[in-house]
C-alpha cells in the first residue's frame, strides 16, 4: 500500500468513527520519541480539529515507576551512573531488557568492553532467552512476576556472604537494619519458588555479584511496565547497590 492510499484510508476511518460515535470515540497515545513539533501537531489535530481531549503520552506508563523508584530509593530522579561506567565495570547485569535489539548502540559498547576484557561478567535476567542472553556469561530465566523474590533471595545471600560495604551503608543509607532483618527472616523456600529459578543458579548469581568490584546494572521496561514497577525499581536498587 502506498502512503497516499494509507493516509486516505486512515482519514476515511476517522471520519466514519467520529460521524457515528462522536469525537471522543478516538484518541491519541503519544511517545517519548516524538519531538516537540510532532507532539504539537498531534495535539492540534486531535484537540483542535477532531475535538477530543483524549490525548495521552506513554511517559506515564513508560518511566513513572522508575521516577518514583529512584526518588524513594535514592532521593532523586536519575540513575547515579553514566555510559562511561561500562568501560570500568567488571560485572554487568541486564535485568528484563533485550538490549541487543532495543538499545543496540549501548549494547555494542558493552560488547566492545566484553571483548577487550574477557574476564568481565555479563549477567542477563529475563524470562525469555533473548539475543542479549546469547552473550551472557550467566543467564537467569526468572519466572514472570518473580523479579522481586529473586532480588530478595540474592540480597539475602549477599548478606550471608558478608558482601556488604558497611562504611557506605553507615554513611549513605537509612533503614538497612530493617531491610537486613526482613531478608534474613524471609522464608527461603518461598523466595526460591516464587523466583522460579533453580536454587543453585541463584547462588551462582549471588556469587558473581559478591566478587565484583565495579557492578553496573541495566534495566528497562521489563521492570518498569508492571503493576509493581516501583517496587521492582526499589528492589533492584537495594539489592545491587
Amino acid at each position: 500500500m502506498k502512503w497516499a492510499d494509507a493516509l486516505g484510508w486512515t482519514a476515511a476511518r476517522f471520519r466514519e468513527i467520529v460521524a457515528r460515535h462522536g469525537p471522543d470515540a478516538v484518541a491519541f497515545y503519544g511517545s517519548g520519541q516524538l519531538d516537540s513539533e510532532a507532539s504539537y501537531l498531534a495535539v492540534k489535530l486531535f484537540k483542535g480539529s477532531i475535538g477530543t481531549n483524549n490525548t495521552d503520552s506513554n511517559s506515564r506508563l513508560c518511566m513513572a515507576s522508575a521516577v518514583t523508584g529512584y526518588q524513594t530509593s535514592l532521593g532523586a530522579d536519575g540513575p547515579p551512573c553514566c555510559y562511561a561506567d561500562i568501560d570500568l565495570s567488571d560485572c554487568l547485569v541486564v535485568w528484563g531488557s533485550n538490549m541487543a535489539d532495543a538499545f543496540p548502540v549501548t549494547f555494542n559498547r558493552m560488547k566492545a568492553h566484553l571483548k577487550a576484557k574477557p574476564g568481565v561478567e555479563l549477567i542477563v535476567v529475563d524470562p525469555r532467552r533473548t539475543n542479549t542472553a546469547n552473550y551472557a556469561t550467566l543467564y537467569v530465566p526468572v519466572a514472570p512476576g518473580g523479579d522481586i523474590p529473586l532480588m530478595n533471595a540474592v540480597g539475602r545471600l549477599l548478606l550471608e556472604r558478608g558482601a556488604v560495604d558497611h562504611d557506605f551503608v553507615a554513611a549513605h543509607t537509612e533503614g538497612f537494619a530493617v531491610y537486613r532483618d526482613f531478608l534474613l527472616h524471609a522464608d527461603w523456600k518461598e523466595l526460591v519458588s516464587a523466583a522460579g529459578v533453580p536454587e543453585a543458579l541463584i547462588h551462582a548469581l549471588a556469587d558473581r555479584l559478591a566478587r565484583s568490584r565495579a557492578l553496573l546494572t541495566f534495566y528497562c521496561q521489563g521492570l518498569n511496565q508492571s503493576t509493581v514497577g516501583m517496587w521492582k525499581n526499589n528492589s533492584i536498587i537495594t539489592s545491587t547497590s
